[in-house]
C-alpha cells in the first residue's frame, strides 16, 4: 500500500502504508510511473529488512528510509542519479551499500550515519562499507566521508553538496 502524489512534472511514491519485510517498489503504481522515493516515504518503518528499487526511479527524496533500523539491504537501480541527505540515516541494520556509477548526486548523511544517543549528534558508523566504481560519485563520497582511504583522482562530472547545496561538504 501507499500513497502516490504528482508535483507537475513527475510521480513519486509519498507514503508506504504497509508492515515492512522485504519490498518490492513496483515502476508503476495505478499506471503511473513512479520516478521518485519521496522525502520521509519509509521513514520509521522498524519492520522493512529489504528494499527493492525499481529501474524507473531516478531520485530518492530527504531521510526516504531515515529510522528504517530493521533494513539490512537495499537494491539501488542504475537509474538513480540523486541521493538525497540523510537517505538512510539511522539505518542500524544496514551494514553496506553498493552505489552504482550513475548516481551524480549525494548529499550529506546519505549513507554510513547515525544519531548518536548520548548526544543526538550525527554521528558515522564507523563498521559500514560503501561500495562503488572508482572514480565515480560514490567513490567521492566515500573518501570525502572517511569510508575509504583510496585516493579520489578524476576528472569529475558530478559532485556532492551540503545541504546548503554552497558546494562544501
Amino acid at each position: 500500500e501507499a500513497n502516490i502524489d504528482t508535483d507537475e512534472y513527475i510521480y513519486y511514491l509519498k507514503k508506504y502504508k504497509g508492515t515492512g519485510g522485504d519490498i518490492v517498489i513496483p515502476s508503476e503504481i495505478n499506471g503511473k510511473k513512479i520516478e521518485k522515493i519521496g522525502n520521509g516515504a519509509f521513514s520509521g518503518n522498524t519492520s522493512l529488512t529489504s528494499i527493492t528499487i525499481p529501474d524507473s526511479v531516478t531520485s530518492i527524496g530527504y531521510e526516504a528510509f531515515k529510522g528504517c533500523t530493521s533494513l539490512k539491504s537495499v537494491n539501488i537501480p542504475d537509474s538513480v542519479k540523486t541521493v538525497d541527505s540523510r537517505a538512510f540515516l539511522n539505518c542500524t541494520s544496514l551494514k553496506s551499500i553498493t552505489i552504482p556509477e550513475g548516481v551524480q548526486n549525494i548529499y550529506d548523511y546519505a549513507f554510513g550515519y547515525i544519531t548518536d544517543t548520548d548526544s543526538d549528534a550525527i554521528i558515522k558508523d564507523e563498521d559500514f562499507v560503501i561500495n562503488y566504481v572508482s572514480g565515480s560519485t560514490a567513490h567521492y563520497y566515500a573518501y570525502s566521508n572517511g569510508f575509504t582511504d583510496e585516493k579520489y583522482f578524476t576528472d569529475a562530472k558530478y559532485f556532492i553538496t551540503s545541504e546548503k547545496n554552497d558546494g562544501n561538504i
